[in-house]
């Protein structure tokens, strides 16, 4: 069956509810992701897109969008979706992305990924660049979230980006 956007939609703030819940029960064995179906416009939300990045931030979850807006959609709107997912690590589907396969690829990528953590030297709270690099073999591709949260209030005393490496076939 086809996806097809229609209505008023509350993007961030279903983003904002997402990460709330996975934040609610955490579980260290278990990575935290939302997979998004949307056109990438918000029409309805209270909260920003700021905000909703940040959240699913601090939730730690990866974000797999999927656009399922009509051949007229914007490309800003393809844009908005593609940086929800690229900053929390995960994926965008273009429009004519397979849904069916666009979740095959979410779950392969959840499935080959893992996390990468270290010590900061030193502890600030506030948003860091991170850039993760190959080091002996070329032939790896690597993905992570271009950004991470410090914060002092957070429970966990190691912090680092959910990173998926994936190598090239």
């Amino acid at each position: 069956s086809a996806l097809r956007a229609d209505g008023l939609t509350p993007l961030y703030d279903a983003l904002m509810f997402g990460s709330t819940i996975l934040q609610s029960d955490p579980n260290p064995e278990a990575r935290n992701a939302m997979i998004v179906f949307s056109d990438g416009y918000d029409t309805a939300s209270t909260h920003s897109f700021d905000e909703a990045i940040e959240k699913s931030q601090r939730a730690g979850a990866q974000i797999y969008t999927v656009d399922s807006g009509n051949a007229t959609s914007a490309a800003e709107s393809a844009s908005v979706l593609c940086h929800l997912a690229l900053d929390s690590g995960g994926l965008c589907f273009a429009r004519s992305a397979d849904a069916d396969a666009a979740l095959e690829s979410v779950l392969l990528d959840l499935r080959a990924g893992f996390v990468l953590t270290y010590t900061l030297p030193q502890r600030t709270p506030r948003l860091h660049q991170v850039q993760v690099l190959p080091t002996t073999d070329p032939n790896l591709r690597l993905r992570s979230r271009q950004t991470y949260r410090d914060d002092r209030d957070q429970r966990s005393n190691v912090i680092g980006p959910q990173t998926s490496i994936l190598a090239d076939q």
